[in-house]
């Protein structure tokens, strides 16, 4: 979901952004922006998905990251340039989470269901694709655009942390309680 929330953004809301004041872009930079975004997209996606086979884990979570510096870098944009850097991150950041969050999805389950995991795959996808850029309007238009794009910042570190750390901590306090009934007995 958060891939298609980054991909689904950038391709409906920050042209529109963009074109707002400070930055008052017109057509052509607007543009320029979708051109960096998509060939970001397309140097990435297959470096990402041939290197990060050895560590999906890590490299997802580095798209994450990324993800977060890419729409943080948006609240402080006050020129063309800073918003092609962080579409430029957006790219490598929707490769990253995109290209690694099918394959590791799809390898959850028997080889029979994979077409099914592949389905539940994209309609996450979609949730992504059709709350990121209602989510992020409602907020830019009620409450302002540096708590949309902060918001999306937010939602994609609260994924990261729920994607890096948990499986750790719960391993922990499982072995910890074994451990504990372990010397209780």
């Amino acid at each position: 979901m958060s891939a298609f929330l980054i991909f689904s953004v950038f391709y409906t809301m920050i042209p529109l952004v963009m074109t707002q004041p400070p930055i008052r872009a017109g057509p052509f930079e607007v543009g320029v922006l979708l051109a960096v975004f998509n060939v970001s997209m397309l140097l990435f996606q297959p470096l990402t998905g041939h290197t990060g086979a050895f560590k999906p884990r890590a490299w997802m979570s580095a798209g994450l990251l990324t993800g977060v510096s890419s729409f943080l870098i948006l609240v402080f944009a006050r020129s063309t340039i800073l918003v092609y850097g962080a579409a430029f991150l957006a790219g490598i950041s929707f490769s990253s989470i995109s290209t690694h969050s099918l394959a590791r999805f799809t390898k959850l389950v028997h080889r029979s269901r994979r077409g099914a995991a592949i389905g539940v795959y994209g309609a996450a996808e979609d949730i992504g694709v059709i709350l990121g850029p209602l989510v992020f309007s409602f907020l830019w238009t009620t409450v302002s655009l540096a708590a949309a794009l902060s918001f999306i910042a937010l939602v994609l570190l609260a994924v990261l942390i729920a994607y890096a750390f948990p499986r750790q901590s719960l391993s922990m306090s499982a072995s910890s309680r074994e451990l504990i009934s372990q010397e209780g007995h």
